[in-house]
């Protein structure tokens, strides 16, 4: 439900500080820094934490900590933040600086990124083995990762061999949770790019040639002519790939966002996913006992990795599309409101209900005592956060929102009643 408190109790909670105060605190699943009371720091990524222990991989090894030892937990800058400062600060002739970033790309697990800075270092070296060799290691691992992801979504649909489908218990297993796609993300940000201030952003060739084919000779409105003779199609394929954005854009040439590789998230989603996803609405509203357990009611979440660009969109995608039922009866109501963002649902049911113009229903009596206000107040840190990332969406301020072309059906909770779907 929209509003569980977030807050955690005991040592952890005091030795670890609350959101929004000094440096970040981690999220479970992120890449952060552990500092000891002793003074060391231990870079990895938190597993989990309680209030007498912490897990934290270090050099791909859990390790655990008591709280009691440790200082606080420092989450770094997000993958992408960091390859942006870096990628800045390497010379596109610098074959072995990009080899080196490929490389601290492929480790992290963004191969995508890291096929597009060795390809950069081949350009500069062709003949590099190192560079041939590292491009090979690149694609086997998109390979297995593609097959492991195959194999737990396989395992996650089918009940193991010798037993029944479940008719109750856990509502949706976190590896059974739906969460969007690579290519679904890409054409989310898409949609989100803001031309003034782009992300990077890439459009192979193949692309460009078939789409001045395409609208060849038509003129985007305020735009120069789609050229029609060769040297003009040369000219305009070594334009920066956000003009070329723009042209599709202006042409509404939808078949051909899918085909825009945008390497960053635009600064609406990252606003979304840092000052929403992991910063209150996983840790309040998507908790298992909430809207990520198995009385979720119609809003479910995920509620795992909130730093992840997996589960932050697939929460972003769900709360868009959600709607609550109008005084009609029907489902007409938007959890975010664009046009009015203080007004939207999404955040007044985090509000007390005394302050709260739409308020959180109210609960069953097995729950009875689980809800707890997420904001303070409108003036709150979090909630002023939140309205300004709605802001920013692309469309919000002229109310011409997209409608992603995306097919997602968000899951269920199981119930006795409700045994699981076959597939």
């Amino acid at each position: 439900m929209l509003g569980v408190g977030a807050s955690a109790t005991g040592v952890a909670a005091q030795e670890l500080g609350p959101l929004g105060s000094g440096p970040r605190v981690a999220a479970e699943g992120e890449e952060a820094e552990l500092v000891l009371r002793d003074g060391r720091r231990i870079g990895g990524r938190l597993v989990s934490r309680s209030d007498t222990k912490i897990v934290f991989e270090v050099g791909g090894v859990p390790t655990t900590f008591e709280s009691a030892a440790v200082d606080r937990i420092e989450a770094v800058p997000s993958v992408e933040e960091r390859y942006r400062a870096l990628r800045a600060s390497i010379d596109e002739a610098d074959a072995p600086g990009l080899m080196r970033l490929a490389e601290w790309l492929r480790s992290r697990g963004r191969c995508d990124l890291a096929l597009l800075e060795v390809d950069r270092a081949l350009a500069a070296d062709p003949g590099n083995p190192d560079g041939r060799a590292l491009r090979l290691l690149i694609v086997e691992q998109q390979k297995l990762e593609e097959a492991s992801r195959v194999a737990r979504e396989r395992k996650a649909a089918s009940p193991a061999s010798g037993e029944s489908s479940p008719k109750a218990g856990p509502p949706v297993e976190p590896a059974a949770f739906p969460l969007l796609t690579d290519e679904q993300i890409n054409i989310i940000r898409v949609y989100e790019v803001e031309l003034d201030s782009p992300p990077k952003m890439v459009i192979d060739r193949a692309t460009i040639d078939q789409f001045m084919t395409q609208y060849a000779g038509q003129r985007p409105e305020g735009r120069e002519t789609i050229p029609v003779n060769e040297q003009g199609r040369k000219i305009y394929a070594a334009r920066k790939p956000v003009e070329i954005l723009t042209d599709m854009f202006a042409l509404k040439a939808r078949d051909f966002y899918p085909r825009v590789q945008v390497m960053e998230n635009p600064e609406s989603m990252r606003r979304f996913r840092d000052d929403v996803n992991r910063t209150w609405l996983v840790n309040a509203c998507a908790t298992t006992r909430c809207h990520g357990g198995e009385e979720a009611g119609r809003l479910m979440l995920f509620d795992r990795k909130a730093a992840s660009d997996a589960a932050a969109y697939t929460n972003f995608l769900i709360l868009d599309r959600f709607r609550l039922e109008g005084e009609d009866g029907r489902r007409t109501v938007p959890l975010i409101n664009y046009a009015e963002p203080a007004a939207s649902p999404l955040l007044q049911m985090g509000l007390a209900r005394d302050e709260a113009t739409i308020k959180h229903p109210d609960l069953p009596a097995s729950m009875a005592g689980r809800w707890r206000p997420v904001f303070r107040s409108p003036q709150d840190e979090r909630f002023r956060r939140a309205v300004e990332w709605i802001r920013s969406m692309y469309g919000a301020k002229d109310g011409k929102r997209p409608e992603y072309p995306i097919d997602y059906q968000p899951p269920q909770p199981r119930t006795p009643e409700a045994p699981a779907p076959s597939r």
